[in-house]
């Protein structure tokens, strides 16, 4: 059945036959309304091939699946919408729900390029999940909350965009997918995936007092994940809650391996957490620039280890916590401080040749002292008056330091 050019619902409209005959079709350029009293119910799909649908407090009912194949903008105001199959948005444009209910059933499918969803103080169960089908797709959250049982892709190529300025996007299963999302919450936007998300080319940014919660991840060995924070705003990997305000932080026993950069005014390493920068890899933590002071700041605290495969790079932008330790794995691994002084006490273990410890600026050698058992012992080095000492793990001796000064400060096996 198709609707006319042009239909006005006052009343209730069901349309009732047998599944292959009882869908809708809106054709092109017609337009359907549903006003405060009105409501549409189908038995079988309802087809929106380019009509212009607008909901004002009444029902739409869908027996089968909403398919939105060539959609206009649609606009759902204090509407109730329940999809017994797939929701199936088209691309070009947006469907836009405002104080509304959403209740589907099956999956809400971004099926065309440009696919937008935006959810404004609605709340939205999208029981099958959500499924990525094309690409520069967007769900948009403006507060309310928006559940999914799943994120997925068509393909390992395809990806979406999620945003939340104000409510949150609680999805209770898994993000699958491969080429990695990406995830914006600002305002205070919360976006949580309770299962496991799958890292190694997710964009992440938190700012004001926005949070992202990632509680499970599977981190392949060349992740080049960007996580972003700013304000007061936080990114917790992990299920513990409760992160730090303006910070990034890996949860007990939370291991994952990156490549690209960490930007927080806070890293916070839990006890038996690992950040690893993959071999070969180059990884940059705490890239925030304080215009004021026209440096990067950031600290890293905790209690857990930094630690870089062989070939890696990690450059650490401000200061560490002596309670975080730092492991060379293997051999050709670089670890560049660029506020030595913030990172007096910090222990370095399996320094060997190949490896490197850089300092910004020209630093000097004052001397080597090994601990009494000679398993342990401090390096300390000089920049006019400011003095760094760093823990090497192992049996050592000054002989086995070789310091190399200039703009930049090296340290390597002699």
């Amino acid at each position: 059945m198709s609707a006319p050019a042009a239909w006005t619902l006052t009343g209730a409209v069901v349309i009732s036959a047998p599944a292959a005959a009882g869908a809708v079709t809106a054709a092109p350029g017609a337009a359907v309304t549903i006003g405060a009293s009105g409501s549409l119910t189908t038995s079988g799909d309802f087809n929106d091939d380019g009509a212009s649908l607008t909901v004002s407090g009444g029902s739409l009912s869908v027996g089968g699946n909403w398919n939105e194949k060539l959609s206009q903008a649609g606009l759902l105001t204090a509407a109730a919408v329940t999809v017994a199959g797939d929701y199936v948005q088209g691309g070009g444009f947006a469907d836009t729900f405002v104080h509304s209910t959403l209740n589907v059933k099956g999956a809400l499918r971004l099926a065309g390029t440009y696919a937008y969803v935006t959810f404004v103080d609605s709340v939205a169960a999208v029981n099958g999940g959500i499924v990525e089908q094309a690409y520069s797709s967007s769900v948009l959250v403006d507060g309310g909350t928006v559940t999914a049982g799943s994120i997925s892709a068509a393909n390992a190529a395809i990806y979406a965009t999620y945003q939340v300025t104000a409510g949150q996007l609680l999805v209770s299963g898994d993000d699958s997918v491969a080429a990695g999302d990406d995830f914006y919450a600002g305002g205070a936007g919360r976006i949580a995936i309770a299962g496991t998300t799958a890292l190694g080319s997710v964009y992440a940014q938190a700012y004001q007092n926005g949070a992202i919660q990632l509680a499970h991840v599977a981190s392949p060995a060349d992740g080049c994940d960007t996580f972003s924070v700013s304000g007061s705003a936080s990114i917790e990997i992990g299920a513990a809650g409760g992160a730090r305000a303006g910070s990034f932080t890996l949860d007990t026993g939370v291991s994952i391996t990156e490549g690209a950069s960490i930007a927080a005014p806070h890293v916070v390493l839990a006890a038996g957490s690992v950040l690893r920068t993959g071999a070969g890899q180059r990884e940059t933590i705490n890239a925030v620039y304080d215009a004021a002071s026209r440096g990067y700041r950031g600290d890293i605290s905790g209690s857990g280890t930094l630690e870089v495969d062989p070939g890696g790079r990690m450059d650490i932008r401000d200061a560490v916590a002596a309670s975080v330790g730092i492991r060379l794995i293997g051999t050709g691994d670089t670890v560049e401080l660029f506020n030595p002084a913030g990172c007096s006490g910090v222990e370095i273990g399996g320094f060997a040749a190949g490896d490197a410890v850089a300092f910004a600026g020209a630093w000097s050698l004052l001397g080597f002292a090994e601990n009494a058992a000679g398993t342990a012992g401090t390096l300390t080095l000089a920049s006019g008056a400011a003095r760094v000492g760093l823990e090497f793990a192992g049996a050592f001796a000054a002989g086995s330091f070789h310091v190399a000064t200039g703009a930049t400060t090296e340290i390597t096996h002699a």
